[in-house]
């Protein structure tokens, strides 16, 4: 599956059944692969930023340059071609993630 934003916020919660898949997400700076996690993919006309909560994500700015992020980091692709860089979670993403995972994780067998 694969999705694609220009801009906004995209969260995504796998559950149980999602295991063995992968969801891409899209921007113009970058793609993150996703196969079993909770994470935020933010979009504005600066960059593009994962945010991984929970799991490990494959963030890049093309297919052939996926890197594994870990849980409280994220990576950060930018509009005017600066090198990717790789951080803490951006707190207010966390806080939305938390409670975003506390709306939904019920709804998982």
């Amino acid at each position: 599956m694969t999705a694609w934003t220009c801009g906004g916020e995209i969260r995504v919660l796998t559950g149980p059944d999602f295991r063995g898949r992968r969801l891409l997400i899209e921007t113009p700076e970058g793609v993150a692969e996703v196969s079993g996690t909770l994470l935020s993919v933010a979009r504005d006309e600066t960059a593009t930023c994962v945010c991984v909560h929970a799991g490990v994500a494959r963030v890049g700015v093309h297919r052939g340059d996926l890197e594994s992020v870990p849980a409280g980091k994220r990576r950060v692709m930018f509009a005017d071609g600066r090198p990717p860089i790789i951080t803490d979670i951006e707190p207010g993403h966390r806080e939305g993630l938390i409670k975003f995972d506390a709306k939904f994780r019920s709804r998982f067998p």
